[in-house]
């Protein structure tokens, strides 16, 4: 599988002969030296991110009880950083952690936002 990212505008095309030009013109030689004399085994496809979003739920002054959000649900970042598996599972730790210190479940949420917004305000 081959990923080629572009930005503001400058896309890889579908077109096949379009699409190894473009990978020629690359800064790095490798993409094309691989894919240029490889067969495809499928159309070229597009997926187009538009924008990363991040909520803000630890700022809520109340948060209904017996629900709680995690992944991309608090914050999701375009999958070319490949970022959003490793935010959503480190929420998880932390909400091991916020679950492993209580006795109960009611009201977990506003210390379960407070951690999880530490843990995407890394990679945000």
């Amino acid at each position: 599988m081959c990923s080629i990212v572009g930005w503001h505008g400058d896309h890889a095309p579908l077109v096949a002969a379009e699409y190894l030009a473009f990978a020629r013109s690359l800064p790095s030689s490798e993409i094309y030296g691989i894919i240029g004399n490889a067969e495809p085994l499928t159309d070229i496809v597009i997926h187009k991110f538009p924008s990363s979003l991040r909520r803000h739920y630890e700022k809520l002054a109340r948060f209904p009880l017996g629900y709680l959000v995690v992944g991309d649900a608090i914050g999701s970042i375009n999958p070319t950083y490949a970022q959003g598996m490793t935010i959503a599972a480190l929420q998880v730790t932390e909400l091991d952690a916020v679950l492993s210190a209580r006795q109960a479940i009611d009201g977990i949420a506003p210390a379960f936002f407070k951690r999880a917004a530490k843990v995407v305000d890394v990679p945000w």
